[in-house]
């Protein structure tokens, strides 16, 4: 066989499938280095990593009833091994190496130092043989040969040969390959047995190929000359059919058209794939790729590497996987979608965008889209248009431009919050909302929101809940219906008003408070507040500052601590009380009651009919022109 360790000399392979080097029924392959002497060689050296090393296989493996030398499939300089596993219907390419380390095929599963290969089907490959070394497409990479003699395809005991093309990195399918992608299938005919053995031979026929020799005990012919096709040519055109094609060149640089309802996978390269007519499924696969799906209902997937994908009419569906990845469609050419693993920003006329992954950022156009986030913290923006966006769990974050956008969340899907330059209403399920702009309204729902103002005149209700809300500068108005919410102003942060539906006090920085409903209290902070009461039994207290105090209907109660406190009431509304921490006159304001606190105070009536009441000290009592008592 080949040189595996890039000595110059060729490797002898032993199969052992009866060892338990990894378990029973594992199965082992001893790789002997080339070597200039006639000196007898232990194995047991070999596993220990003298002169060679050992390919140890999984248990139910039965590694090593197949092994055969390979040219360099993975373009390192080495040449590598393909080792058969009836048992666990698989098959691995083990690449070469200079050192004498164990290589254990499990790891090989998980893509260390190789990879695996499955059968198409269970049983497939219990009468199993394997070679490689020659290049059947022409791409300058050695391919691989598998013949399974238990392959049903073309009846009983039909057996078939799969042809797989060298430079994979990751776990072949050998159902793909019947597929023609990554390779094709030889089926044999009933009772043929075809794939019992299988060789590379020379170039019988002059075409400047290698070919292949299958053995098939099972027939009249016992063996198989297969000329290499001239269809497995690498940069060529191929054309599907009216029919459900099933299309899959294999090679870089192909230009592929299909024709109706085509499957294809063009894989490395930068090819140009154009999918016809029909409802077509197309992979670009490595490179950067040209997809032009055309009528019908299309899958265009580029696969890595920058791709253009244009879908043409119908509804298209296209899969992202880069940052520089083109979907294009022009207008009116069906309801399309795009499934992105990457940040991304929707191109013109495409409807829908669904993210993949954790923490993306998806960005709409000027279409009303649909917009998917993940299960991670995703930035979510519909653009212009009326747009949809459903962010799923984690902290997410919304921009909202058009009162048609509609935000979706579940409960308990993270904290998230919406950034909106209109007024705007918190969805159920969201907790934040941030204001941009000038003069917005701000709503909350039922959580407890945090709503944030921008520079000018905002509304800012949080709703139902406990909530936060930050006015910033501005004359802001806020509303009040809990007793839990909190307004936050700075100093100098215009002049603002609180509407109240529960008892309220006032934050720092706040002027005006507006009780609404019935029987309340308010409080004011240290600025010159204005307090207005219901029309039933409040109770107004301006705290610190020269405040005014507007009872309105009701029996209404206010506390005086500033000689400039201004309290205003009409006749007939109600009997009011002042309770003074100062010296105090009852203005003619239509207040009936004074009461005096602290000590030692003055205290005077109105022409009403009053009710003074002094304190503990030496208090000097004046009942006005009325009646007093």
């Amino acid at each position: 066989m080949g040189d595996l360790n890039g000595d110059g000399k060729a490797e002898i392979l032993v199969g052992m499938p009866d060892s338990k080097a990894g378990g029973n029924n594992s199965g082992a392959v001893y790789v002997v280095f080339g070597k200039g002497t006639g000196t007898a060689v232990d194995l047991a050296d070999v596993a220990a990593g003298v002169g060679g090393f050992r390919i140890k296989g999984v248990t139910d493996d039965d590694a090593g009833a197949a092994v055969s030398g390979l040219g360099d499939v993975n373009g390192d300089g080495l040449g590598d091994i393909l080792v058969g596993a009836p048992r666990s219907d698989s098959a691995y390419v083990v690449f070469g190496k200079a050192d004498g380390t164990e290589v254990d095929l499990g790891d090989v599963r998980l893509g260390v130092g190789g990879y695996r290969i499955l059968a198409e089907d269970v049983g497939d490959l219990d009468m199993l043989s394997v070679t490689g070394g020659g290049d059947f497409n022409r791409d300058g990479i050695g391919d691989l040969v598998i013949g399974a003699a238990n392959n049903s395809e073309g009846g009983s005991d039909a057996g078939a040969v799969y042809v797989v093309w060298g430079g994979s990195s990751g776990t072949i399918d050998l159902a793909q390959v019947a597929q023609g992608f990554g390779g094709a299938k030889v089926v044999g005919a009933a009772g043929s047995l075809t794939g019992a053995s299988v060789s590379v031979g020379p170039d019988l026929n002059g075409d400047g190929a290698v070919d292949l020799i299958i053995g098939a005990p099972g027939s009249g012919e016992s063996v198989y000359t297969l000329f290499t096709p001239a269809s497995w040519q690498p940069d060529m055109n191929i054309y599907g059919t009216a029919g459900d094609d099933v299309i899959g060149p294999g090679y870089g640089g192909a230009h592929v058209v299909g024709e109706s309802a085509d499957s294809i996978l063009a894989l490395g390269g930068n090819d140009t794939v154009s999918g016809g007519g029909g409802n077509d499924s197309i992979e670009g696969g490595a490179g950067n790729d040209t997809l032009n799906g055309e009528a019908g209902d299309d899958k265009l997937d580029g696969g890595t590497g920058a791709d253009v994908m244009a879908g043409g009419a119908g509804n298209d569906s296209y899969v992202v996987d880069n940052a520089l990845d083109q979907a294009s469609e022009l207008a009116g050419e069906g309801t399309d979608s795009v499934t992105a693993s990457v940040n991304y920003t929707l191109g013109a006329n495409v409807e829908n965008l669904i993210l993949t992954g954790a923490a993306r950022v998806g960005t709409g156009n000027a279409l009303a889209n649909t917009i998917t986030g993940t299960a991670g913290n995703d930035t979510l923006d519909g653009a212009a248009g009326a747009d949809a966006m459903i962010g799923g769990a984690g902290n997410d974050g919304y921009k909202v431009d058009n009162a048609g956008d509609v935000v979706t969340e579940a409960a308990g899907g993270g904290t998230d919050t919406i950034t909106a330059s209109i007024n705007y209403t918190l969805a159920a399920n969201v907790e934040n909302l941030v204001l941009t702009g000038a003069a917005r309204v701000g709503t909350g729902n039922a959580l407890a929101n945090t709503i944030t103002g921008t520079a000018g005149n905002d509304t800012l209700d949080g709703g139902a809940g406990a909530d936060t809300l930050t006015g910033g500068a501005g004359n802001d108005a806020y509303s009040v219906d809990n007793g839990g919410d909190i307004v936050v102003e700075l100093a100098g942060g215009g002049t603002d008003t609180v509407t109240a539906s529960v008892a309220f006090t006032l934050a720092a920085n706040v002027e005006n408070l507006v009780l609404a409903g019935g029987a309340r209290s308010g409080i004011g902070n240290a600025l010159d507040n204005t307090i207005t009461g219901t029309a039933g039994d409040d109770t107004l207290d301006g705290a610190a500052g020269a405040d005014m105090l507007i009872g309105g209907a009701g029996n209404d109660s206010y506390k005086v601590d500033n000689a400039a406190d201004v309290i205003v009431e009409a006749a007939g509304q109600g009997t009011d009380t002042v309770i003074a921490g100062i010296d105090y006159l009852l203005g003619d304001n239509g207040v009936e009651n004074l009461v005096l606190t602290g000590a030692a105070r003055s205290g005077t009536g109105n022409a009403g009919s009053n009710a003074i009441t002094g304190t503990a000290g030496n208090d000097t009592l004046d009942g006005g022109a009325g009646r007093t008592r």
